[in-house]
């Protein structure tokens, strides 16, 4: 098994402090040699003369750099620590960051490790409390550790590329497949978590395809036996995409199937106010679909972003539905 940076970097301080520790018979003898051309050194030093104080200096400054060529080692030692003082920054960097981006693994300790792809559950007994049905049966509390591993790329392979937990999966590994055709779908050969019966998790292998646009639909798609391709895999996935898009088109058609009468009325920033959104919410959806919050938008303009996956699809409705109720009060005050 290939060994990660920060292994290596143990192992080369462990080797470094094992030489310091054990400097071995031509060390020793270098170190002899120094320290007997010192005392030479200063023997042949007149005492009281003008010049001594910097001859003592200078044989002192020799005997130092003597110690040094002797013995090297300490010059690794250094090398070595901020070798792996590096590393374990760059450990620690990747394990926050997997952890505040899959908060999904509601688990009750998390222990992250760098590796290939690992997950394993391990139920322990707590004796420092007792169990929540003490009052039945005596005994120690139940407590589960979740150990995971993931690659030292993860942060390049898999969270820049927006792929950490997509549909509340977390993913562990993923690399690109090239695509021939089918231009605005992307694919990876994946290995993501999946949850098992209670406490347990295991580790899902296949291709997570993913379409384009301004919220990316993603499908996994497991590889259930080892004949099945890639190929397979993606086209698995291509339709599966259709198919949801499908039917989120429906089910856009039929929450506003009241709206479509209106198309001309002007959504405006206070019916998204009166309607419970907050302004920077407002904002932002209105940047995704291109529209100056502060002139508005007809309803029929809204339904076309949302048509084009804008996004927060409930918010939007409940806000063009705020500004047809606003347009029919002021119809039914204007015929009165």
């Amino acid at each position: 098994m290939t060994k990660t940076n920060l292994e290596l970097a143990r192992e080369r301080l462990a080797a470094a402090k094992a030489a310091v520790q054990n400097p071995g018979a031509e060390v020793l003898a270098k170190r002899d040699e120094a320290v007997r051309a010192y005392k030479a050194a200063l023997d042949a030093i007149k005492p009281g003369s003008r010049g001594a104080p910097a001859l003592r200096a200078a044989a002192k400054d020799a005997y130092e750099a003597a110690l040094d060529d002797a013995h090297p080692n300490y010059a690794e030692l250094a090398a070595a620590q901020s070798d792996l003082d590096i590393e374990f920054a760059k450990f620690e960097g990747i394990r926050n960051r997997f952890k505040a981006m899959c908060t999904v693994l509601r688990t009750q300790d998390l222990s992250i490790g760098i590796g290939s792809p690992l997950v394993h559950v391990e139920r322990t007994q707590s004796w420092n409390k007792y169990s929540k049905s003490w009052h039945c049966s005596y005994g120690p509390a139940l407590e589960s550790v979740t150990t995971i591993h993931i690659p030292e790329t993860w942060l390049a392979d898999v969270a820049d590329r927006g792929l950490a937990c997509p549909n509340d999966l977390v993913t562990l590994s993923a690399k690109p497949i090239e695509l021939a055709a089918n231009i605005g779908y992307e694919a990876f050969e994946a290995q993501w978590i999946v949850q098992g019966r209670g406490y347990n998790l295991s580790i899902e292998s296949g291709v997570i395809v993913r379409e384009g646009g301004r919220e990316p639909q993603v499908a996994h798609i497991q590889r259930p036996r080892s004949d099945r391709t890639n190929e397979d895999l993606i086209e698995a996935g291509i339709k599966l995409l259709r198919r949801r898009a499908v039917t989120a088109h429906h089910q856009l058609a039929a929450k506003t199937a009241d709206l479509t009468q209106h198309t001309d009325v002007l959504v405006r920033f206070n019916d998204a106010r009166r309607a419970g959104l907050c302004d920077p919410g407002i904002r932002s959806w209105c940047a995704r679909a291109d529209i100056n919050p502060e002139q508005g938008a007809t309803i029929g303009r809204v339904l076309d972003a949302l048509a084009k996956g804008a996004g927060q699809d409930t918010m939007a409705i409940s806000a063009c539905r705020q500004a047809l109720s606003r347009s029919l009060v002021i119809d039914q005050r204007s015929a009165a």
